[in-house]
């Protein structure tokens, strides 16, 4: 590997992470055994300060992470650079950042993610027609089994994904991609000018945790809007994450959507960082194919984000 660190990383005190073996130890051993020479924690969090935050963060607070801060720090660092930093949500719907700049002088960085779309009324908002098709379900639900419970019913109905319910309602996969991308656009430009995020810009490294690709639809009033909220990136000194779940195989690298977008970032000045979004031990080897993808997007060392030099 040419690129020796992984910043994005989780281990079993995010509610994420199965894998009881994903500790700190394990995951230095491991880091170690592959290569690297800095390697970054970035469990989830949701600062205490911060109103909103729904019930999967209630417990990710600072308390929470921090425990986990000294045992780290007291482990053998098998000659890498350790940082401690956190995954920070940035919920879109309601122009929300899960952090207080004032707070964040404890972490090392802080990754900032607005691309978490699967929590639906949290982060993104609802469809209307996909809750009115929740509503008809659980009302099919009683008339048919009479005897169940409504809140069984009703937590049946809410189980339902988006993806469940297209071809119930005819709504075609084309349709919602395409509602993603724009909620996506709009959330990455409102990050930018959030005055929390502006403000943590100043405190601390930041990355943008797996940054999105419009898909084919860049063609199609995208790529300008791009452009100047990656020059503003730039500008802001916020790194990007080039993130290995985002990536698929080598032979599919050229004609990817997301690599064609972070071409277009390293044009405009981003810098970056690699990371596995580990949530076990086992993930942190997916670093692996980061040569095969910088080489598709053709980041070289003077496109690396100072924190990792």
């Amino acid at each position: 590997m040419r690129f020796h660190h992984d910043v994005h990383t989780h281990t079993h005190i995010s509610s994420c992470s199965t894998d009881r073996l994903a500790t700190p130890e394990n995951y230095i051993r491991a880091a170690a055994e592959l290569g690297h020479t800095t390697f970054g924690f970035s469990n989830h969090l949701w600062d205490e300060m911060v109103e909103g935050e729904n019930g999967w963060y209630h417990k990710q607070c600072f308390a929470h992470i921090l425990s986990e801060k000294e045992r780290i720090f007291s482990l053998d660092n098998c000659g890498m650079k350790i940082l401690f930093g956190a995954e920070v949500e940035y919920c879109g719907k309601s122009d929300t950042l899960a952090i207080k700049a004032e707070n964040a002088s404890v972490l090392d960085y802080v990754l900032v993610p607005f691309t978490h779309v699967h929590m639906e009324g949290f982060v993104i908002p609802r469809i209307e027609w996909h809750e009115r098709f929740r509503k008809e379900f659980k009302d099919q639900l009683t008339d048919t089994f009479p005897w169940m419970l409504e809140a069984t019913a009703e937590k049946l109905a809410n189980s339902m994904k988006i993806h469940d319910s297209m071809p119930a309602i005819g709504y075609s996969r084309e349709e919602y991609e395409k509602y993603v991308a724009e909620f996506a656009m709009n959330s990455y430009e409102q990050l930018l000018d959030n005055p929390e995020f502006e403000k943590l810009s100043k405190t601390l490294p930041v990355i943008i945790a797996h940054p999105f690709s419009p898909g084919k639809e860049i063609e199609h009033g995208y790529r300008e809007r791009l452009r100047e909220s990656f020059k503003k990136t730039a500008r802001m000194g916020v790194a990007f994450d080039i993130n290995m779940c985002a990536y698929g195989a080598k032979e599919t690298l050229e004609d990817s959507d997301l690599v064609q977008v972070m071409r277009e970032a390293r044009e405009c000045g981003v810098k970056f960082t690699f990371g596995t979004d580990a949530h076990s031990v086992a993930s942190l080897s997916t670093i692996e194919k980061g040569d095969d993808v910088a080489d598709a997007i053709g980041i070289t060392g003077d496109d690396i984000f100072e924190l990792v030099k």
